[in-house]
Formats: structure tokens, sequence, C-alpha cells
């Protein structure tokens, strides 16, 4: 799947991908991706409100 990710236009910004609370209740669960555009696009995992990991920053071609 292709995200949308660049700098500084907000394209990409709003692309949330969020767990669901169980394998049968797909509510909102306790993880989120997205990919943070605000310098070098690079892929974020959060627990609600908390940096869990994220990737190297986008070099054109892959993250590294």
């Amino acid at each position: 799947m292709k995200v949308p990710a660049s700098g500084g236009n907000g394209i990409g910004k709003d692309a949330t991908f969020c767990s669901w609370k169980s394998e049968n209740d797909p509510s909102f669960g306790n993880y989120s991706m997205s990919v943070d555009s605000e310098a070098s696009p690079q892929i974020v995992i959060m627990e609600g409100k908390k940096r869990r990991w994220r990737s190297g920053y986008w070099d054109g071609r892959v993250f590294t």
C-alpha cells in the first residue's frame, strides 16, 4: 500500500492507521501508525500520545 508523504504541505499528515481494540472489536485500539512529515518524512508508531517507534528518514526511495 502506498501512503502519501511529503514535507510541508500536509499530505500524509492525516493518513493515520489505528489498531483495533481486539480481533472482534474494531473500535480504536491503543496504537496508531502515521507518516510524520514535519521535517524529513519518517514512519512513527504511537501508543496513545507516546511515541514507541520511528523509522529512519525517507531518502526518496526507502526509509533508512
